[in-house]
């Protein structure tokens, strides 16, 4: 039986469902099926050539990865480094370089499901992650070995932290500053992904409590001065990708 539940505030707050049973089991569930269904075949296309960036960048010894990262990909550099203690247990087939990213479109596929519930029940949620993954943008970056599906694994965790601390009666302190954590992680996986802060802004901004808008942007703005070295570095790097306003659709 579906009951509606939400918090009594004086003011406005984000509906929530909650429900006897739990979105861990479709969660689960509806992950480790994209990581089968994007891994199978993963394999079989050569890796094309921002794929074999990030395999020739991993490769590197660390100290030769940083100097790189001081001149280009800064905005790569986290998933570089991640790749990098990969490749060292697995190898650099096609296949291994591609399965972290595999993990990370499983991963969001189930924080779909996860955000989904929490926010219109279990069939909602259910729905929403069978979508997910069927959409082929979300299988096409879980098979490359790139970081957009680590990227998408982080925008969506945290914005169920979100959604966690704005329906809570009285948000801890430590909430919030996980939150400015994974601003500042989701930051460095992937310098767009800040843009995750747009619609949490307007998220927030609906509520019209001005005490739950002031940490938020607390929060927020800690965790985009924390990222502020990459951003600063992607900047300046931007001109290794200015040839592409000049070409053609």
């Amino acid at each position: 039986m579906v009951t509606l539940d939400t918090v009594r505030t004086p003011a406005r707050q984000i509906p929530t469902r909650r429900f006897r049973g739990s979105s861990t089991v479709p969660a689960i569930i509806l992950g480790l099926l994209t990581v089968v269904v994007v891994a199978i075949g993963s394999w079989i296309p050569s890796l094309w050539g921002d794929e074999a960036a990030s395999v020739l960048s991993a490769e590197r010894p660390l100290p030769s990865l940083f100097r790189m990262l001081g001149n280009v990909d800064a905005v790569h550099g986290t998933y570089y480094f991640l790749l990098h203690f990969w490749v060292q247990l697995f190898g650099t087939s096609p296949f291994s370089v591609r399965l972290p990213s595999a993990f990370a479109a499983g991963l969001a596929v189930a924080g779909v499901v996860v955000l989904a519930t929490r926010l219109s029940g279990r069939r909602a949620g259910i729905i929403a992650g069978i979508v997910c993954i069927m959409l082929p943008r979300l299988t096409y970056m879980g098979a490359e070995a790139r970081g957009y599906a680590l990227s998408a694994a982080c925008v969506t965790w945290l914005s169920i932290l979100l959604v966690s601390v704005l329906t809570s009666d009285r948000p801890r302190r430590r909430l919030w500053i996980l939150y400015a954590v994974g601003v500042a992680v989701c930051g460095y996986v992937f310098l767009f992904s800040l843009l995750i802060l747009v619609p949490h802004a307007v998220m927030v901004f609906a509520l019209r409590r001005r005490a739950v808008w002031r940490r938020w942007l607390m929060a927020a703005g800690v965790g985009f001065l924390v990222a502020a070295p990459v951003i600063i570095y992607g900047i300046f790097e931007s001109g290794q990708v200015g040839f592409l306003a000049h070409q053609n659709a």
